[in-house]
């Protein structure tokens, strides 16, 4: 079975862990399938210093991890200074299930669609203090292709709607290999470093 989300204010989420991916470090891998028709996309993981149920207060440090933007393009990147996700041109809220996987290497980042590298971004990972983690709900404030209207505190959070399945959190940068074989395969959740 797969998470079904909804843009319904804030009813539409899951709550991850607090620390979840500061605690991996500068070196992790997230990934997901997704599915998103022609009015879905938004956030599928978003992390930011403060509580995601009120998004005024979440001001200051906030990053949408992985969303589809208002194009229908997916976007990807792990905090590093600047807004600047990795962007594929691929339109992928096609109805279709795809997967996404985001590595961090101190250094770099790699974005994966569907087992395909797709872009990569240069720059220190550096979560900052950005404590709270959640699937489905990101403020996204100023970033490109993200709904933002009016001052930091009154705006720039969204919802995503449409499915996901088999996320997963990884300790190290996996290789491209590495996601090729496994985004298929079911997993029990006791391999190393998930």
């Amino acid at each position: 079975y797969s998470l079904n989300f909804v843009q319904e204010l804030l009813k539409s989420r899951v709550t991850l862990p607090d620390n979840l991916i500061r605690n991996r470090g500068n070196t992790l891998t997230f990934e997901a399938w997704f599915r998103a028709n022609y009015f879905e996309g938004g956030p599928i993981l978003g992390m930011q210093l403060g509580d995601v149920g009120n998004c005024f207060s979440v001001c200051g440090e906030w990053t949408p991890v992985v969303y589809i933007g208002l194009d229908s393009r997916l976007r990807g990147q792990f905090w590093q200074g600047a807004a600047t996700p990795i962007t594929p041109a691929q339109r992928v809220n096609d109805n279709e299930w795809h997967h996404v996987a985001l590595v961090g290497n101190v250094n770099t980042q790699s974005m994966y669609l569907d087992g395909v590298l797709v872009g990569t971004l240069v720059g220190a990972i550096d979560h900052l203090g950005q404590t709270r983690n959640q699937l489905g709900y990101a403020k996204a404030f100023n970033w490109p292709s993200a709904p933002t209207a009016g001052s930091c505190s009154a705006a720039g959070c969204y919802e995503y709607s449409g499915r996901m399945d088999e996320v997963r959190l990884w300790e190290g940068a996996l290789s491209q290999q590495q996601i090729q074989q496994n985004m298929n395969v079911r997993l029990n959740g006791g391999e190393p470093g998930l």
